[in-house]
């Protein structure tokens, strides 16, 4: 199964916009060498932020070094792939506005008060 046209929309209009939000720079660690970078995404255009996203998650499918279309994952690769882009913001000492709010619904559901 293919990612759905909303779990896209989701993604480019969600997850990506608030990323590019973010304070800036993000440190990233590469996996394979252990060398920190900083990342400043507000130097990279719009419509190439998400390609950056796969060429530096060391899980997105790729062929070769060849990074796959975002259409062609599964709901479940888009998931791990969002998973990924969440845990490396958190590494950051950040966290994603529809992060925040899902988890004080979660608090407020269980009859927690957020502070």
């Amino acid at each position: 199964m293919k990612i759905s046209t909303q779990f896209n929309r989701f993604f480019f209009g969600v997850v990506i916009k608030q990323i590019k939000e973010l304070p800036q720079p993000l440190n990233y660690q590469n996996p394979f060498n252990g060398e920190m970078y900083e990342i400043d995404l507000s130097k990279v255009a719009d419509d190439g932020i998400y390609q950056l996203f796969k060429l530096i998650n060391p899980f997105y499918p790729k062929r070769g070094l060849v990074c796959g279309s975002t259409k062609n994952l599964s709901n479940k690769q888009m998931t791990k792939h969002i998973q990924w882009l969440e845990r490396w913001i958190a590494f950051n000492g950040l966290e994603l506005e529809y992060v925040s709010e899902e988890w004080n619904r979660i608090l407020k559901d269980a009859g927690i008060e957020h502070e």
